[in-house]
């Protein structure tokens, strides 16, 4: 039970704690000053307007959840500020994927330099420059790094100011120093930085848009989690019920597991299939132990471990298991079968 406890905790540490500190900076990191020149591609090197560079991963989902704001901030200003997204994942996705799933008709830019350029190397984070394309701003959204603090956002106070006339202002430590997700990068060399960007988990295909990477990292993880499971139930009946039908019922659920994950490589089932599958290892154990109250823990720690696929829709087939199984098992009780 410790075991289980400790790699719940290490999952969390994986994909929440960690987070919260801040974004390492690479080795050959070149910082950029605030007014510096900044370079880009040739339709963005001049404009009337400030422009606002939106600098997004799909496969963080820091950046996944502050899209949300970022299109507010798009809605509100879009008549006085050039937006633009710059994805950084290794050309994985299309301008039109991006548009699409954001419903956003702005320009999508999936050039790396531009963040070498800026000083950024992390996402989501935000730069703002000036009509003369002098670096105003870089720096984060908001003191939370989901955009939940409900007090003002930097780019929101800043941009106003960005005219290209007047001192430049001083930001504090809450906007410029960078959390969320390094830069996913591999052995990518702009500008004679060679940056060692980290997460690289291979290039998701169109059919599981904007969910692989963290999906096939669940996967591998499952896989640990699921021998244990076996493992425990082997374990179970050598004290309580015979090995061959704990066998059987394991064999069963990864079977149903495993055979869907690897027939529909292209599609998200077996992951419902592992939710339903969790449920059913839970009721094995409490079957095994003769109700033993610890066994119900089970449906908690199943339900943490789905937590790692960031749906909660997964949650469903665990919780229809739970309460079927309880309340069908419930009912017969209370009738007198035992």
């Amino acid at each position: 039970m410790s075991l289980i406890f400790l790699g719940i905790a290490f999952l969390f540490w994986r994909n929440e704690w960690i987070y919260n500190l801040p974004t390492p900076v690479p080795e050959k990191y070149r910082p950029v000053d605030t007014a510096a020149a900044i370079d880009l591609p040739a339709n963005l090197s001049s404009g009337p307007k400030p422009l606002f560079l939106h600098f997004f991963n799909p496969d963080c989902p820091c950046s996944r959840f502050n899209m949300t704001h970022f299109k507010a901030l798009v809605s509100q200003y879009g008549g006085q500020v050039d937006f633009v997204i710059v994805v950084l994942n290794n050309n994985a996705y299309t301008e039109k994927d991006i548009q699409r799933k954001y419903d956003l008709r702005i320009p999508v830019l999936f050039d790396s330099s531009i963040a070498v350029s800026c000083g950024v190397y992390s996402t989501p984070q935000a730069a703002i420059l000036d009509p003369a394309r002098k670096l105003y701003y870089r720096g984060n959204y908001n003191r939370s790094r989901y955009c939940a603090d409900p007090r003002p956002t930097m780019p929101n106070r800043r941009w106003k100011d960005c005219c290209g006339k007047g001192p430049v202002l001083s930001f504090d430590q809450f906007a410029l120093t960078a959390y969320g997700l390094p830069i996913t990068q591999l052995q990518k060399i702009t500008h004679g930085q060679h940056y060692p960007f980290t997460c690289h988990l291979g290039p998701p295909s169109h059919t599981q848009f904007l969910a692989v990477p963290h999906e096939k990292a669940s996967d591998t993880i499952i896989n640990y989690f699921l021998l244990f499971y076996f493992i425990a139930g082997l374990l179970f009946a050598f004290f309580t019920t015979p090995g061959p039908s704990a066998s059987v019922w394991e064999g069963l659920s990864l079977l149903a597991y495993y055979f869907t994950r690897f027939a529909l490589p292209g599609s998200n089932l077996h992951q419902y299939v592992l939710s339903a599958v969790l449920g059913i290892f839970m009721a094995q154990y409490i079957y095994q132990m003769h109700g033993l109250f610890e066994m119900h823990f089970f449906a908690f720690i199943g339900s943490a471990i789905l937590i790692t696929y960031q749906n909660w829709r997964l949650q469903i087939p665990i919780m229809v298991v739970i309460v079927l199984h309880h309340g069908i098992f419930g009912y017969l009780q209370n009738l007198g079968f035992w």
